[in-house]
């Protein structure tokens, strides 16, 4: 079983990152495989509206999504991170989730030929954790169009900065837990045969 995570944040190092790795590392406790893509250091373009994926299901655009792309239609379950800025996710994760287009067939079925557990974890300086739960049901309602299926969300609430999370330990091991618990018994790889990939 092959989990991919995906962190939206633009900061190199981001304490969406950090959530986003330690779920990957709870997945991987259970034997997953796991893959993780940092969108603010990868060529990500915006959807150009084109349609070319329309009849083909490949984006015609040759940057990083194309890695991105084959990571997904390998996976079984995905974790998605991102910071909360003006009410919502950031410009990266949108421009990702904007390219999934490309995944959708005619009829809107899912071009990924299954669906897979999906774990969204949020970072947000604002105390209230309920305060954007608009925003992540608007998101997580475009992923699950796709079979990504909401399994669990993580909304970490009043973490501005990385040394934030220093003082919440609960949060990473909930990201952990949550990350485990995305590995299914009977698609469990035996235990130190799991391998992972950064990009």
């Amino acid at each position: 079983m092959k989990v991919t995570g995906i962190c939206g944040s633009p900061r190199s190092c981001s304490s969406s990152g950090m959530l986003v790795s330690r779920a990957l590392e709870g997945a991987a406790s259970r034997g997953a495989e796991t893959a993780f893509f940092r969108l603010g250091s990868m060529d990500v373009k915006g959807c150009l509206a084109c349609y070319a994926c329309r009849n083909s299901g490949k984006c015609i655009q040759k940057d990083g999504m194309q890695d991105i792309y084959e990571a997904l239609r390998s996976s079984s379950a995905l974790v998605l991170g991102t910071p909360v800025y003006m009410y919502g996710p950031s410009s990266q994760t949108k421009a990702f989730v904007d390219r999934l287009f490309a995944l959708i067939g005619q009829g809107f079925r899912s071009r990924l030929g299954k669906g897979m557990p999906l774990l969204t974890i949020y970072t947000q300086g604002a105390a209230d954790p309920g305060l954007f739960t608009g925003s992540f049901d608007m998101l997580e309602k475009a992923l699950d169009m796709l079979g990504l299926h909401p399994a669990g969300r993580i909304p970490a609430a009043g973490i501005g900065e990385p040394s934030d999370l220093e003082g919440r330990p609960e949060l990473m091991d909930e990201a952990f837990r949550q990350g485990g618990s995305l590995v299914s018994g009977k698609r469990r790889n035996q235990a130190g045969k799991a391998s992972s990939r950064s990009v």
